[in-house]
């Protein structure tokens, strides 16, 4: 799952007090925008047509796989070291997934082997490197898809005769079937929040004119809407409930979609008529890729469609080409997951060659400015309060963007189990700073 990781009390004092503010979009219609992003190309599993990244955490955990085009040779990844590492697999069975990756570092992906001919695939889930098989359902192919912060996996199996995909959840060591919607036959990619959201597609039997984004909430399942006709995928769910997808109008038109508050919105495409929405993060984030025209390559019949990995926030989307460094021989062609650090997960090009790529922000000079100003603000209010309350108003006083982060958590629902380190601070630090003016500093 991607989702917010605690940090240590350290890291988070220094990145509070750093008053680094979230990313925003900048740049103005025709002008080149400054670089956002450093680009950094992750290895290659050898001996293998491609390799792909799929899921990161805030700790910085890469996961993903490498294949031939195909399963025939697959092989599950976690990257150490910007190097990939094959993921062990139970005795018998070869690791070909690995799919979502949680805060703690566990995770979910697939696993296959042979049997008398027939082939079988089950969803895996491994924790500290060691692999635990999944159940699967009444069938022989199955697997898991994504892993939340309390060890709960979601995924999908072939289910019924004629077999068709349902979608199912594993948690405490018991695997439960998710309940379908009225005229719906099929279930399947699926996501879930560390509230335990499960967002997925449902479909009916007539598959391409049928589909929905589904919603499950504990025991409540609901069908979210589409303007646009259809609901062709949902990719990711965030802690506050919000799907990223693609929604189309059955005509091969599909939108990046986002649902929010039982809405759909139309996130559009940077010029074309394709676009995915892969990943959001906690911030509102969203990345994933569209395609801006299709063509035919010279002398062949391969189509050629110029893909682009694209950037969404506060209702504008950007060309994450445009935002990276100039000069960069890499075309970034797809962007598959982003954290709540702002790193996002992506592929690029070059000269027929495709590579994983990790985009790390780069704090702006204006950013760089404000954690000055933040570090004297705080310094000031710090300087031997003669109570904890003179600490807090001293503080206050200062207008320190930086203590509002760090105030700003006193305020925060209770489900929200985990620390944004860029825009609050864990209360452990508030009361390290009650015991340093007990004790007079």
């Amino acid at each position: 799952m991607r989702t917010v990781t605690g940090l240590g009390l350290v890291s988070l004092t220094l990145v509070v007090l750093a008053g680094w503010p979230s990313p925003r979009a900048h740049g103005q219609e025709g002008l080149a925008p400054a670089p956002r992003y450093r680009v950094k190309v992750l290895g290659i599993f050898p001996d293998r047509g491609r390799t792909m990244a799929t899921d990161l955490n805030d700790r910085g955990v890469i996961v993903g796989e490498a294949d031939n085009y195909d399963d025939a040779g697959a092989v599950a990844l976690v990257w150490r070291d910007g190097k990939p590492v094959r993921l062990p697999a139970p005795a018998g069975y070869r690791a070909i997934r690995a799919t979502a990756v949680n805060a703690a570092g566990q995770i979910a992906g697939s696993v296959e082997k042979t049997y008398h001919g027939t082939r079988y695939v089950s969803g895996c889930l491994w924790t500290n490197g060691k692999p635990q098989l999944l159940p699967t359902p009444r069938g022989h192919f199955g697997t898991a898809t994504d892993v939340n912060a309390t060890g709960t996996v979601v995924g999908w199996s072939m289910v019924g005769i004629p077999p068709g995909p349902r979608a199912w959840r594993w948690r405490e060591g018991k695997l439960t079937l998710l309940p379908l919607p009225p005229g719906r036959t099929v279930t399947r990619e699926c996501s879930v929040n560390e509230a335990g959201q499960i967002a997925g597609i449902a479909e009916g039997p007539n598959l391409d004119a049928s589909s929905s984004a589904v919603l499950w909430d504990q025991d409540r399942l609901t069908v979210l809407p589409s303007p646009l006709g259809l609901a062709d995928a949902t990719f990711q769910i965030d802690n506050r409930g919000r799907v990223v997808g693609s929604a189309g109008n059955g005509e091969g038109e599909c939108h990046a979609a986002l649902w929010e508050g039982g809405r759909m919105r139309n996130l559009g495409t940077l010029g074309g008529s394709v676009g995915f929405a892969c990943s959001i993060n906690n911030r509102g984030q969203v990345v994933g890729s569209t395609e801006l025209e299709v063509k035919l390559r010279p002398g062949s019949n391969f189509i050629d469609p110029d893909e682009r990995a694209f950037y969404w926030e506060d209702g504008k989307m950007h060309d994450l080409n445009a935002l990276i460094p100039r000069g960069s021989e890499w075309k970034l062609v797809a962007a598959t997951a982003i954290n709540n650090r702002g790193e996002i997960l992506a592929t690029g090009r070059r000269n027929n060659a495709q590579r994983p790529v990790l985009l790390t922000p780069i704090p702006s000079p204006g950013n760089r400015k404000n954690a000055v100003q933040s570090q004297r603000r705080l310094k000031w209010a710090f300087t031997r309060p003669r109570s904890s309350s003179d600490l807090t108003t001293r503080a206050e006083r200062s207008g320190s963007a930086a203590w509002r982060s760090l105030t700003a958590i006193s305020t925060r629902s209770s489900d929200e189990k985990c620390v944004d380190p860029f825009t609050t601070a864990s209360p452990t630090f508030l009361s390290f700073a009650g015991l340093f003016c007990h004790f007079g500093w």
